[in-house]
């Protein structure tokens, strides 16, 4: 596993059944949508305080992650690199934020083994 998640060339997936705009309501209709990573100097600069560094970020133009999608998946390379973690009410074009999964490897392999 990519161990610099800014490193992915390619675009990343997120997914899931959240908002499609900020003031809305679940959608119907499972969603993906195509981000790019956010270097982690830009993500802590935009996070501040909230900014901890198993927190990676990312960004796309549209909206990506928005309410109702904590808690899904980011996909990189087809393998689960994160899971939505909070964020700014969706489309003010601050990256979203995601709880990286390669922290928590021992203890995952610790719970399956």
């Amino acid at each position: 596993m990519q161990t610099n998640f800014s490193d992915y060339e390619n675009p990343c997936y997120v997914m899931g059944w959240g908002w499609t705009k900020a003031k809305g309501q679940s959608s119907n209709i499972f969603k993906t949508a195509a981000v790019q990573p956010v270097k982690p100097k830009k993500c802590e600069e935009e996070w501040r305080k909230a900014y901890y560094p198993r927190l990676i970020c990312t960004s796309n133009k549209g909206n990506a992650t928005c309410r109702g999608d904590s808690g899904g998946p980011l996909i990189c390379e087809n393998k689960l690199t994160g899971v939505v973690c909070f964020g700014k009410p969706c489309g003010t074009g601050r990256p979203d934020t995601f709880t990286a999964v390669s922290y928590y490897n021992v203890w995952i392999d610790s719970v399956i083994n």
